[in-house]
């Protein structure tokens, strides 16, 4: 079964009350004063994380999600994530029939399935933006920016050519009184 969880452990100790007349045969005795036993117990990367967060984090609310695979299989994730300085870290649990597998995904784990979702969001819109000018280009619509080209592209020709037709008419008036100077 995939715990999810490393192999190395950091271990916690935990000290319960042994009496005299109990068999303590095979356990470690940290002080035969004190009649405590030492007695280890790994606690999970998964509940290491989650009380490190604890009161340092901003939290979502667990969500649940419940999946049934096309063999009729049903699976339940639950997913929380905490905002800390650091980055978000997201906290899935999957309860199937094998049992139940807990990941903490660090930071930078999630910033890479942000980075993928946005990278497959940006594709997926402009491939469908693709497919929507070659379909509007089948119908002949011109694309508003084209029209708004075209529309500034003649406006500049307009005044180009008002421009020119000036011109070309200060020099005629510049040619008359040339005329009528020499003339008169």
């Amino acid at each position: 079964m995939n715990t999810g969880e490393n192999d190395s452990f950091e271990k916690s100790i935990c000290y319960s009350d042994v009496s005299s007349s109990e068999n303590t045969k095979g356990k470690k005795h940290m002080d035969n004063k004190d009649d405590k036993t030492q007695v280890y117990q790994t606690i999970s990367k998964f509940d290491r994380t989650h009380a490190s967060l604890q009161e340092v984090a901003l939290w979502t609310q667990p969500t649940t999600i419940k999946h049934v695979n096309f063999a009729g299989k049903a699976e339940s994730f639950i997913i929380q994530t905490a905002r800390h300085e650091s980055g978000d870290t997201i906290f899935i649990e999957c309860l199937d029939e094998t049992g139940t597998t807990r990941i903490p995904l660090p930071p930078r784990v999630a910033k890479v399935i942000h980075s993928h979702y946005a990278a497959l969001t940006r594709r997926s819109r402009k491939r469908a933006a693709s497919i929507q000018a070659d379909k509007r280009k089948a119908e002949g619509i011109e694309p508003g920016f084209m029209k708004y080209m075209r529309e500034k592209k003649a406006a500049a020709e307009a005044k180009k050519a008002a421009k020119k037709t000036a011109k070309a008419a200060k020099m005629v008036d510049a040619a008359a009184e040339r005329t009528a100077a020499v003339q008169g």
